[in-house]
């Protein structure tokens, strides 16, 4: 029995040594921005072509692993068909990027709503249209019960993604996640890197904001705490603005507020004051700026950079140019996965978890086999 052990192990450490280990020590980036409708629905449908035409350039320049974007689309707020006219002017705006195979992921704000019928626009804007010649642009299909294809997440390379819809759905009111179902992704989440992102600050500053709902919003920021996350990402306030928050004086434990307004919406003005419950948490604030821009988010090994590129003018009368203008990073411890571990999880090659290997089911398929390890793998001898 040893031997046929020790004769799987080196199986194992074979597959090791051939297989690409994908996500560990590769650089991979992804950009976040929020906010880019126009002041009416006759101004350009609803939509800052200008400014959104600009970063459409600037993604495919930088050529990004993923784009995401948290909310207010359009104008909105209006009839069934106007709203799908919209969606439909940001989505052609936006064409190149799709054509370009990188992933769009949205959610929707609070403007991205009609007077009826709210997801019907969405849903038949947002959807797989290959069959018929076209692109897909539907959203994943991951998310609870009653918000697919607007709640969701994503797994990339060594990132666990949550993109959050927190506008009014059969499951929840205003500006508050849908927690269980976020529970249910962290549970089972084996990735080091976690974001979220939803069109709602967490600590209101401006306009309504998660803090109107203090319970749901410190049981999300708790969740997010617990699962290792340093960052959500939110628009609704048109500005860029990052802050910290803090309420055991831990800064490992840290999570970050990072507004990204920033993609073609009026300006908003802020006092400087948190005008909610901000539940026991401490705000730091770190930079802010009223220019349009977006957020450059490079991932390498356990180090996240997220630079704010700003554009160098206010007038959009004329071409502009984004330039790095804020820069901060974080690193994150990660998991060693030794070879004390490597041999326990030889042990239960093929093993169920009813026979006591479910601490080896990162897939959480029921076996462990080669998922398993190639999830684990991500990780393998990074240091801590």
């Amino acid at each position: 029995m040893r031997s046929f052990m020790k004769e799987k192990l080196i199986i194992l450490i074979l597959f090791l040594l051939l297989t690409p280990i994908s996500g560990a020590w590769e650089t991979w980036t992804f950009i976040v921005t929020a906010d880019s409708r126009s002041e009416s629905h006759d101004e350009n449908l609803g939509v800052n072509v200008p400014i959104l035409t600009e970063l459409v350039n600037e993604i495919l320049t930088k050529n990004p692993d993923m784009f995401l974007f948290a909310g207010d689309l359009v104008v909105g707020n209006t009839t069934q068909d106007l709203l799908e006219d919209e969606f439909l002017q940001w989505r052609e705006v936006m064409e190149p990027v799709y054509q370009a195979g990188i992933p769009v992921y949205i959610v929707r704000g609070n403007h991205d709503g009609g007077s009826s019928s709210i997801t019907t626009a969405w849903n038949n804007v947002f959807k797989d249209e290959t069959s018929s010649g076209g692109l897909d642009y539907s959203l994943p299909q991951n998310g609870p019960a009653g918000e697919e294809n607007l709640t969701y997440s994503i797994t990339h390379k060594n990132a666990l993604i949550l993109a959050l819809d927190e506008c009014t759905t059969v499951n929840h009111g205003n500006n508050y996640v849908t927690q269980d179902w976020v529970d249910s992704q962290f549970a089972f989440n084996t990735r080091p890197h976690v974001f979220s992102y939803g069109h709602y600050t967490a600590f209101k500053m401006v306009w309504d904001s998660m803090g109107d709902h203090p319970v749901e919003r410190n049981a999300f920021w708790q969740s997010l705490e617990d699962a290792g996350s340093r960052v959500y990402f939110c628009g609704h306030e048109h500005f860029y603005h990052h802050a910290t928050a803090d309420n055991d004086n831990d800064p490992n434990n840290n999570i970050d507020q990072v507004v990204s307004g920033a993609a073609g919406a009026s300006v908003h003005y802020w006092d400087g004051i948190y005008k909610g419950d901000n539940g026991g948490y401490e705000l730091t604030d770190n930079f802010h700026t009223t220019r349009f821009g977006y957020i450059l988010v490079t991932i390498t090994g356990n180090e996240v950079v997220l630079t704010w590129m700003q554009r160098d003018s206010d007038d959009q009368t004329i071409p502009g140019n984004y330039l790095p203008e804020y820069s901060w990073s974080y690193t994150i411890p990660y998991d060693v996965f030794t070879l004390d571990e490597f041999a326990d999880m030889a042990e239960c090659w093929c093993g169920t978890d009813e026979a006591g290997c479910g601490d080896y089911d990162y897939s959480g398929d029921g076996i462990v086999n080669l998922l398993d390890l190639a999830i684990r793998l991500e990780m393998w001898l990074v240091d801590v």
